[in-house]
């Protein structure tokens, strides 16, 4: 998350009777590399420099109005504040697509079972407690820790040990995976 400021060359035609603090703000690529934002109404609200972004594209984020302020009298914008976020992909995706770059730069063998298969990943996207589970910050932050660890085996075996709840999760995923194979672990409803 990030919050940035808009208080130059803000639009004097927009009424601010019509923004809505929290609304989703559309993103425009322009051709000299800056990023338009627009209100809900199709109104150009403001730019800013493509390398904002850093190396996402704007299908990777999203922009909403965080707040606003007016000036009383002549009923125009004078400031608002912005959160970018970047557009969050359930964990098991960001998992995965890391699994498949890993395995691709290792040149792993799809055939050791070391990448989920399609219809793996299907279950695990269409089960709704898991996808609902992979919201939370904590255990998103938790995966990315994993994962981004030297020794992920080790470290992943240490969480599983000390941390009951990923224990279930981590279970629930096996089951959701391989139901034949994982039938035999308590699983989080």
């Amino acid at each position: 998350k990030k919050d940035f400021q808009l208080d130059s060359e803000l639009p004097k035609d927009i009424n601010p009777d019509t923004l809505k603090v929290g609304s989703l703000l559309g993103l425009k690529k322009n051709e000299d590399s800056t990023i338009s934002i627009y209100t809900q109404a199709n109104e150009k609200l403001g730019s800013f420099p493509e390398d904002f972004l850093s190396s996402r594209s704007i299908d990777e984020i999203k922009i909403s109005l965080r707040s606003f302020k007016k000036n009383s009298e002549t009923k125009t914008l004078t400031s608002v504040l912005l959160r970018l976020e970047e557009e969050i992909k359930t964990a098991v995706e960001n998992i995965n697509a890391k699994a498949q770059v890993d395995a691709a730069s290792a040149e792993l063998d799809e055939e050791d079972g070391l990448l989920l298969q399609k219809s793996q990943l299907n279950r695990l996207r269409g089960d709704p407690s898991l996808v609902n589970i992979l919201k939370d910050e904590r255990l998103q932050r938790l995966l990315i820790e994993i994962d981004s660890s030297d020794n992920r085996e080790q470290f992943l075996d240490s969480v599983l040990k000390s941390n009951n709840a990923f224990q279930k999760f981590a279970d629930k995923v096996l089951v959701t995976i391989d139901p034949d194979r994982f039938s035999h672990l308590q699983t989080m409803p």
